[in-house]
């Protein structure tokens, strides 16, 4: 699993990923591109308040913070989740709300 920050360039990816975990929860995707941009727009310093998970070519998880809210998503394949489910969690929780 490799571990990295978001850039803009990700949004289609994630756009992809949303649809795919969407349809698998709820039947049809409900977040289309430019509504997955405007979380991205959020965003102040991609570095520092993004990051993305891959496994080779595969996204599987986008995580966003700003200074008032945070967004992700993962994968619905549940063995996909669960590799980054701890990286998540710590990376969420290393923030002090302070941002």
């Amino acid at each position: 699993m490799q571990r990295r920050p978001a850039t803009r360039d990700d949004i289609a990816a994630t756009a992809v990923l949303v649809a795919r975990s969407e349809t698998f929860w709820f039947g049809a995707p409900e977040e289309d591109e430019a509504e997955i941009g405007e979380h991205f727009d959020h965003v102040a310093a991609f570095e520092t308040d993004s990051q993305v998970f891959t496994e080779g070519d595969r996204l599987v998880a986008v995580a966003l913070r700003n200074a008032y809210d945070s967004w992700f998503i993962t994968d619905p394949d549940p063995q996909l989740t669960t590799l980054v489910a701890d990286d998540l969690i710590s990376w969420y929780a290393a923030f002090d709300n302070a941002h």
